[in-house]
């Protein structure tokens, strides 16, 4: 990542934004606890092989999630609707080489910000099955403060972010459709690599 989030992941701040994470991980509890307590100790290889399965995976999520906003590739996002709240987030879907691939993703936000407020987000990028295609096909930015309360790590994100990329932002939405929905959009066709493919 160009700018890496370097963002410590609170579970308690991120199952705060995402109840149905919450609720999964509930029910697992429960599950397993139901499966302890009511199965003979001779029958227990099936439920033990399934609770080991499911703690597996979620140890496996937690670590995916550290891993998204410890190492991936931070960037600005400008509130830019309240009813429905959306974020705008600019980046470059280059893979190197020179060449240029700008798009903006419009997401949902569950956070507090104002329209015209600034955030940060942490998005790891998604490639295609076509190993040469020279630009990414996706990216997932979610904003830091899904991931931690700490003033001191989101001012850090809002600081890293320079004038320009406040700035793209605000030019390259004028290439989104109005009313602004939720989405990926690829902007400044004419001008970069996207008009060469």
């Amino acid at each position: 990542a160009s700018n890496p989030g370097n963002v410590t992941l609170s579970p308690y701040v991120w199952l705060k934004h995402n109840p149905g994470t919450s609720i999964k991980l509930l029910l697992v509890i429960i599950i397993s606890i139901a499966l302890l307590t009511s199965i003979p100790l001779g029958a227990m290889i099936i439920p033990g092989i399934i609770l080991f399965l499911l703690y597996r995976r979620a140890m496996f999520y937690w670590m995916y999630m550290k891993e998204h906003f410890a190492l991936g590739d931070s960037n600005g996002g400008i509130v830019i609707s309240e009813k429905p709240s959306l974020v705008a987030v600019t980046t470059d879907f280059t893979k190197g080489f020179g060449t240029s691939y700008p798009v903006i993703k419009i997401i949902k936000y569950k956070g507090k910000g104002k329209l015209g407020d600034k955030i940060g987000t942490v998005a790891l990028y998604t490639g295609s099955t076509d190993e040469s295609l020279p630009h990414w096909i996706d990216f997932n930015p979610i904003p830091i403060e899904y991931a931690t309360n700490n003033p001191e790590e989101i001012s850090k994100a809002i600081e890293s972010y320079d004038d320009n990329q406040w700035f793209q932002i605000q030019d390259r939405l004028k290439e989104v459709p109005k009313p602004f929905k939720e989405g990926l959009y690829k902007v400044e066709v004419n001008s970069s690599d996207w008009s060469k493919l």
